[in-house]
């Protein structure tokens, strides 16, 4: 039954440890770069608890990791959007300043010339 105990602790830790992974490399995860450097400290002492024996205090531990982890996943999604956010800021503003300009230009140079034209005929 320990022996049971101890790998399910092993296998969970080994869970977060790729789930943290997943977040360190997603989008979005500056946002919670505090909170996956935390997580990872909590799992690496419960791994130690784990092998030193300590499955209670190893399970604290884990417990943490995975409240952390929910608190990660929302904050590299929060993270998602506001990237997207300023991406869609960036392009209205280049909107905006730059290929508005450039097009209400092009149109006055396109009447001017069909001006011209309709001179000419």
């Amino acid at each position: 039954m320990a022996n049971a105990a101890d790998r399910s602790g092993k296998e969970e830790a080994a869970q977060y440890e790729k789930m943290l992974a997943q977040h360190e490399a997603g989008p979005g995860a500056a946002a919670a770069a505090e909170d996956i450097e935390k997580a990872h400290e909590w799992l690496s002492n419960a791994k130690i608890l784990l092998a030193n024996g300590d499955k209670d205090g190893a399970e604290v531990l884990l417990r943490r990791v995975g409240f952390a982890l929910e608190l990660i996943d929302a904050l590299t999604t929060v993270g998602s959007l506001q990237e997207a956010a300023d991406d869609q800021e960036a392009a209205h503003y280049k909107a905006t300043n730059e290929q508005i300009p450039a097009l209400k230009k092009e149109i006055e140079e396109l009447k001017g010339k069909m001006a011209t034209l309709k001179s000419q005929l």
